[in-house]
């Protein structure tokens, strides 16, 4: 009887196995109703010849690579790949098809190399204006398919989703295990607990950071009011493996004296040494300069000239004004990110805040207005805000179209397991019930009594 299965159908090749004791049939290979030609067969695949039960099917793999001009017939992004093995045909499957080098859209949320990507497969992503919420859920979508179906020498992409998962998993464990317990604060006091933000936060501001870098965004990275340590262990692993200079500034004393209703002076607190363990245990202390002090004080030693994104948790509108007084020094095209900006205030737009002790947007309004920046904003998670120039800044992913980047990024990373003992470099698919076998296209394999 004969049996086979395609294992892979991309832009670049099909490939897959057939074998029948009486003689193997040709395979052909048909692109949007042409047919391009008969694939290579004899390929080594001693895990099917183990899986079949017959040492005669060794030499049973095939496959069919595509040239340049396999798909110039085809109109549109889309083509269909039949596979034909005998008189017994596949299901058509779907891959991308690339166009030539496109203009290389320059303020896309992803990295140059993905964007450049995302354009030769659709032509709506060459574009030098911001991107719409839809736009960038739609090249979520895209990019899975390209993962899936497209040609594997897209280095910058597995390359980016590679990083995206790196800052991911590290995000997740630092959340998990990071100590818990301020034992310097009561039950009952708002900063008993030494993690104030979630890891899906300073995740996106890791995963944004990565994408100014990749822009060439030039500049260092600044932290205020690190508390603990928490975000600053997960950006300083980031730092490090984007090889961005880290400074953290914070009074390792708490918070100044406010006039705030709810927040009082000496409020999260946390010592430089605690902080230092902790990101010798969760983090990295080499890409990381301390800046101790209120900032009144230490930011007038501090003479970076260009700083590529910004992170603020700093409480109190007192404070915000301190930080901002640098944002001169914020590129163009980088972000502010800070805490104390919830997801209510950015229905529909950034709403007008009422200023007041405790109040971080008004000062961050005031300043964009005051170098003569465009502001626009988007809610991050939790109580994280982003904020960027809507004429030349590069806005970061909405958060949902980012989360979908993520499990994309897990899911290539971290594939299913191929079958127990596989031997060489290609998978025997897995046996099914009734003894054929499965394609890991997802087609049960044809079988055909002779």
């Amino acid at each position: 009887m004969l049996r086979y299965s395609v294992d892979e159908v991309n832009s670049d090749r099909v490939t897959g196995w057939v074998f029948d004791p009486d003689g193997a049939p040709s395979v052909t290979v048909t692109v949007d109703g042409v047919e391009l030609g008969a694939a290579h067969q004899g390929a080594y695949r001693v895990d099917v010849a183990n899986a079949v039960g017959d040492q005669r099917a060794v030499h049973s793999g095939f496959e069919f690579r595509f040239g340049r001009e396999a798909f110039q017939h085809v109109t549109g992004t889309r083509a269909q790949v039949t596979v034909a093995v005998g008189d017994q045909q596949a299901a058509a499957v779907e891959v991308p098809v690339l166009l030539d080098a496109a203009d290389l859209p320059r303020r896309g949320p992803l990295p140059p190399a993905v964007l450049e990507l995302l354009a030769r497969f659709d032509r709506r992503y060459a574009i030098d204006e911001p991107w719409s919420d839809d736009l960038a859920y739609a090249a979520v979508a895209d990019l899975r398919f390209l993962v899936e179906r497209g040609p594997r020498r897209t280095r910058g992409l597995h390359r980016h989703l590679s990083l995206i998962a790196q800052l991911w998993v590290r995000a997740a464990f630092i959340e998990e295990y990071f100590p818990r317990e301020n034992d310097d604060a009561s039950i009952d006091d708002k900063d008993r607990s030494a993690v104030q933000n979630s890891g899906l936060e300073v995740f996106a501001i890791a995963t944004h950071l990565a994408t100014l870098h990749a822009h060439g965004v030039a500049g260092v990275f600044a932290e205020f009011g690190c508390f603990k340590g928490f975000s600053t262990a997960v950006l300083s692993d980031a730092c490090h493996q984007l090889g961005v200079p880290m400074h953290v500034f914070d009074s390792f004393q708490g918070l100044p004296p406010t006039d705030s209703e709810y927040y009082a002076a000496g409020d999260f607190a946390g010592s430089r040494a605690e902080v230092e363990s902790n990101l010798v245990e969760f983090g990295r202390l080499a890409p990381v300069t301390f800046h101790e002090g209120f900032f009144s004080d230490s930011l007038g030693d501090f003479t970076e000239p260009r700083i590529m994104t910004m992170w603020m948790d700093v409480d109190l509108e007192s404070s915000a004004k301190d930080v901002l007084t640098i944002l001169p020094r914020l590129d163009q095209r980088g972000v502010l990110f800070s805490h104390e900006c919830p997801g209510e205030l950015f229905a529909g737009r950034l709403r007008e805040v009422v200023a007041s002790p405790d109040q971080v947007i008004p000062p961050i309004v005031a300043a964009f207005e005051s170098v003569g920046r465009t502001l626009c904003g988007r809610h991050i998670a939790g109580n994280t805000g982003a904020f960027w120039d809507a004429d030349e800044g590069i806005a970061p992913l909405p958060t949902g179209a980012l989360l979908q980047l993520r499990d994309l990024a897990l899911a290539v990373v971290s594939p299913p397991a191929n079958q127990e003992g596989a031997t060489g470099a290609h998978t025997a698919a897995p046996v099914a019930a009734d003894g054929g076998i499965r394609s890991r296209v997802g087609k049960l394999v044809q079988r055909t009594p002779r």
